[in-house]
């Protein structure tokens, strides 16, 4: 199908953007989430009888191509505040040859503020589906061999709509053309890994849901039902018994480490995503039949000297 998909911030939490922006989507998910509430009456049939919508939420989930605006874009939707970068830098983030622009780190409150408008256009057709005072719920940013760096979100919104009198206004993004490869990412934890490492998976999941009341079908609240969990997992492309016996002794010790994921893009922009404080959960050999591999598991603890699990870089290349 032709689809065009394009994601807005909202200036309040139920009316939709005014600004639409496409992203760069490669997979998508987007639909309602309903509730059909069934009469249990006795209505003197072996028959059921009537129904009735009770709710309906926005729901489902994006996978789009990470570029720099794409990030800058999308971090408030899952808590992180972009603030800019005032000179001198105090962010106690030092990289050779960069220029740090702006930095993300998850809001004091722990609260989300911001509220998201996605609309999923079928130019086929000339329709469009629009997804209302969205957040996002679990976020992943995977840079695997052989593959575009890419961001998965999935969708929690107040409401979901359908239409196909006129069509968004939906604007090209900033930089789209300028999407990250895993040509462009490299990987250090200790030391520079990137030569071994096959694949990194952040995911962070706020473990949100949607809240109802009476006198609507939509959703008027989204609250979190439990703890923030962040991890990240690594996939080694061959075995290494040094690799294997720092992390299976840090596993015993409960020693922490830090790593970071440094991309750069072709027209000299700068992504880093910095993990400071994880705790490995598992190791294991993998492929004991082939060459032999290595995975690892590792929770995004919370630090408390930065005041975050993760902070997200974004800068110039000098």
């Amino acid at each position: 199908m032709n689809l065009k998909i394009g994601v807005g911030v909202q200036e309040n939490s139920d009316k939709k953007a005014t600004k639409i922006t496409q992203l760069r989507v490669t997979e998508s998910d987007l639909k309602p989430l309903r509730n059909i509430v069934d009469s249990d009456e006795f209505n003197g049939s072996p028959w059921k009888g009537d129904s009735f919508l009770a709710s309906e939420s926005a729901s489902g989930s994006i996978t789009c191509h990470l570029t720099v605006e794409t990030l800058k874009l999308l971090l408030p939707g899952f808590g992180f505040d972009v603030t800019e970068v005032s000179l001198p830098d105090t962010t106690g983030i030092s990289e050779p040859k960069v220029t740090l622009t702006n930095l993300g780190k998850y809001t004091a409150s722990g609260k989300i503020e911001k509220f998201f408008t996605i609309v999923e256009q079928n130019l086929e057709d000339q329709e469009e589906r629009v997804l209302i005072g969205c957040q996002f719920g679990n976020v992943t940013i995977e840079a695997s061999q052989g593959a575009y760096v890419t961001m998965t979100l999935e969708v929690i919104g107040f409401s979901y709509g359908y239409k196909q009198d006129s069509l968004s206004e939906v604007e090209l993004l900033e930089d789209y053309s300028n999407r990250l490869t895993c040509v462009d990412a490299t990987f250090h934890m200790s030391k520079d890994l990137s030569a071994n490492t096959q694949s990194i998976n952040v995911s962070i999941n706020q473990n949100l849901e949607a809240k109802f009341g009476l006198g609507s079908t939509k959703a008027t609240r989204i609250t979190r039902n439990g703890k923030i969990e962040a991890k990240c997992s690594l996939t080694f492309n061959a075995y290494d018994k040094a690799l294997y016996k720092k992390a299976y002794d840090n596993l015993l010790s409960g020693e922490t480490a830090e790593a970071v994921i440094k991309m750069k893009t072709k027209d000299k922009k700068y992504i880093g995503i910095y993990l400071h404080k994880l705790g490995t959960t598992n190791v294991e050999m993998t492929d004991k039949k082939g060459g032999g591999g290595l995975s690892q598991e590792l929770d995004i603890q919370y630090d408390q000297s930065k005041k975050t699990p993760i902070t997200f870089a974004i800068g110039t290349v000098q």
